[in-house]
């Protein structure tokens, strides 16, 4: 492994918390937004079908 793939890997994993933090800012400066996810969903949307099914 070459010194500076290390440094690739860690770079990639450091871009991906801050595109998950991003996400997450995103819906905590939208009240209606954050209501929508963080609410109670007590309705039942029966099964979902399965994806590999779709193809």
């Amino acid at each position: 492994m070459a010194p500076s793939a290390g440094f690739e890997v860690a770079s990639a994993s450091v871009a991906q918390l801050l595109v998950a933090w991003r996400h997450t800012a995103e819906v905590y400066s939208d009240p209606e937004l954050l209501s929508a996810l963080t609410r109670d969903h007590t309705d039942d949307y029966g099964p979902a079908p399965d994806p590999r099914d779709a193809a």
